[in-house]
């Protein structure tokens, strides 16, 4: 009987602590953007960093006119480099050491060999 009046006395002083330890939490909410848009370090801030896009935006405009401009003499000189070495082909002379040559040009047989028969186009 006293393992049942002391089990019952834990039990009520249990349930009677839990309501006391009941904490009570406040939420904000921080607006992040209304910071930036209207303080003065979030508009300097923010001012920074779109000097900082336009630079770099800048860079890369440059960068890659820089290398369209170095496609378009790649593909001048190569055409260049293919005419000139048939021109040279067509001459005889002979390129020097180091120097580019064209690729040769594929020959191709134009000769109709419909109804013929095998004789006549070994012929």
């Amino acid at each position: 009987m006293k393992f049942f009046k002391n089990f019952f006395l834990i039990i009520v002083i249990f349930l009677l602590t839990l309501s006391i330890l009941k904490a009570e939490d406040k939420v904000a909410y921080l607006d992040i953007d209304f910071i930036l848009t209207n303080t003065l370090a979030g508009k300097s801030l923010l001012n920074n960093l779109k000097n900082q896009e336009n630079i770099k935006i800048n860079e890369f405009k440059s960068k890659d006119e820089k290398f369209r401009n170095d496609e378009k003499k790649k593909a001048f000189l190569a055409e260049y480099e293919k005419l000139m070495g048939a021109n040279k082909a067509q001459s005889g002379v002979t390129p020097t050491p180091g120097e580019p040559t064209a690729w040769p040009k594929e020959q191709t047989d134009y000769t109709d060999t419909k109804g013929m028969t095998d004789s006549q186009i070994q012929a």
